[in-house]
């Protein structure tokens, strides 16, 4: 859980640094892909919570992997500067570890 919150926390700082370079900065497009990222966060808040309390379960995790589906289906459309497409990818493997642990069956949409 670690690891993913500290490489989420990387993505999402290249990523917003590379949308403010981007040709989306201000744009709806921007604020739409800012949003998913936000629903992503909640859903890790949420399974770090039930993780700590001991209560995670294959739902909180298919929960989080929807939303990154949704941030990489993004990230396939829409190329940006930076660093975000290399933070993300070291994000996926972590979160198809993360789906082996739950014993999540998981593919990204590729």
């Amino acid at each position: 859980m670690k690891r993913i919150e500290d490489q989420s926390d990387r993505f999402r700082s290249s990523l917003d640094s590379g949308l403010d370079r981007s040709r989306l900065d201000g744009t709806r497009e921007e604020d739409n892909i800012n949003a998913v990222v936000k629903d992503y966060y909640q859903s890790t808040k949420l399974l770090r919570d039930h993780f700590d309390d001991h209560k995670s379960t294959s739902a909180d995790v298919q929960n989080v992997l929807d939303r990154a589906a949704r941030i990489d289906g993004f990230l396939r459309r829409i190329r940006t500067g930076g660093n975000a497409m290399s933070d993300w990818t070291k994000l996926k493997a972590n979160l198809d570890e993360l789906a082996r642990i739950f014993n999540v069956s998981w593919r990204w949409g590729y």
